[in-house]
Order: C-alpha cells, then structure tokens, then sequence
C-alpha cells in the first residue's frame, strides 16, 4: 500500500490575522515570487515591486498598513519592497524585458541595480536614453548613477540623511533588515559573480568583469557603511535610554526621601505631645 503524503502545514503569523480574502491572496503571491528560487533575482523583484505598487495604488482595497504586516510576515524590509516597486511602476514591463534580454557591447549583462537606478530617470525619454548609453558605453552602475544625477535638477541632487530609529528595537530592527539585504546581496554576488569566475581562466577574463567587481565592492562596503551608521544611532539611543533610566530613578529615590523627612517631621510633633 502506498503511504499517504500529509500536508505539512506552519502556524498563520500573528501579522496576517485578520486579513481579508484579498489580502490574503496578495500576501501568498507575494510570498511564493518572495522564496522562489526558479525566476532570476531581478525578474523576481520586478513582479513582486507590480504587486507591491498595485496594493499602495489601492489602498481602499486593500488597507493602509496591509504591506507593513506582509514585510514582518517574510522578514523582509519594507522599504525593499517599497523601492522594488517604485522601479516597477516606472520601468513598463517592456522595457524591463529588454533590459534583461540586453547586452551591453562587451557582452555583459544589465543588473536589478542598473533597472533601479533607471527609474531615478526622468521620464520614459530619458530611460530610453540612459539605456542607449549603458549599452553602448558599458556604463557600471556608480557611472550610470553619476550621469543620471548630474541630468537631475539641483535641488533632486541632495543625498538623504540616514534616519535615527526612535527606539532601541527599531534600531535592531533596521540592523536585521541591512544584514538581510548585505547577505542577500552577497549570495546574488556569489551565485552570479564569484561562481563563474573561479570556473573562468585568468586569460578569458574580460576587463568589464573586473569592473563589475569593483562596483560590487563598493556596493558592498556602502551597505556596510550603512549598517554601522544604524548600529552608532541605536547606541545612542540606548544610552539616551539608560541616562533617561537613571534620572528617573534618582527622582523617585529622591521623592521617597523627601516623602520620608516629611513623615519623621510630621510624627515628631505627635510625640512631643
């Protein structure tokens, strides 16, 4: 007799309780593009930024804070999938296509970093052009994003600020979430980069790989850059925390000092009587 296959089956996080049938539906296609491992990384980011951008683009239907419950539920970082979809909703589908089926005149592939800093672009025009010069110049990513700033009016220059997280645990958050987008990164780099070069001879290596590794770096050292700015502003805000702690707690030692001295002077005139 053939044994019965039974269903394994993993508890609802806590996040989606509550969820309406279409949100629900919206969580599952996302989560099955989020953990697929058979469509390519950048295919697999642009779906699931359409997705994501349908939802913000109807939040009656499907609720305001619907895809911050859906990123806790797949540990993945909301602004990700917020910047994910912000390429997908400049970047038509055609295009996107054609990016990916397109080589530059080295024969090099385009990157999800080279589709992103695409959609910084002004316009459908302008995309069309910086992909004209992508492919023509073999442009890395640092150079594609330099000749888009400089496209880009003075005051959409400005580099943001990176945002001090209000507590300790939102810290740790944004700390887990770099770490994930870090080791993300790094197998993406590994299974695309790293991989075929060890397979490679050192003479059929072309200098636009050794050029994509060097952005890779950079890419690399950034995040980490990033990484330890948030780790220096949860510290901070952990001792602002623990100096706020202390006070507290010498006020109300102090309070039940004086509560104290107001007692032994109220009962000396008692016994005195």
């Amino acid at each position: 007799m053939s044994r019965k296959k039974t269903k394994i089956t993993y508890p609802m996080h806590p996040e989606l309780r509550g969820f309406t049938d279409e949100q629900r539906k919206l969580y599952e296609q996302i989560r099955d593009l989020y953990r697929s491992h058979c469509l390519e990384e950048a295919t697999k980011r642009y779906q699931i930024g359409r997705l994501v951008a349908k939802c913000l683009a109807d939040q009656r239907a499907y609720g305001e804070r619907v895809m911050v419950k859906i990123s806790i539920a797949l540990s993945a970082p909301t602004e990700t999938l917020y910047r994910w979809s912000r390429a997908a909703s400049i970047i038509s589908p055609e295009t996107f296509e054609e990016i990916m089926n397109s080589r530059t005149r080295h024969g090099n592939r385009l990157s999800w970093t080279h589709v992103e800093i695409l959609s910084h672009a002004r316009g459908p025009t302008e995309v069309r052009r910086f992909l004209d010069l992508v492919l023509e110049e073999d442009l890395s990513c640092d150079e594609l994003w330099e000749r888009i700033r400089d496209s880009l009016p003075i005051a959409k220059r400005k580099e943001p600020k990176p945002l001090v997280p209000r507590s300790p645990l939102g810290g740790l958050r944004a700390l887990s979430r770099q770490a994930a987008d870090i080791a993300e990164l790094c197998d993406v780099f590994d299974e695309t980069v790293t991989t075929p070069l060890l397979n490679t001879k050192i003479k059929k290596i072309q200098p636009g790989v050794l050029r994509q590794l060097k952005t890779c770096e950079a890419e690399l050292e950034a995040m980490i850059e990033a990484a330890t700015e948030q780790l220096q502003s949860v510290r901070d805000c952990i001792q602002g925390l623990e100096a706020g702690l202390t006070e507290q707690a010498e006020a109300k030692e102090a309070l039940r000092k004086a509560k104290a001295a107001v007692s032994r002077e109220r009962l000396q005139p008692a016994k005195a009587a």
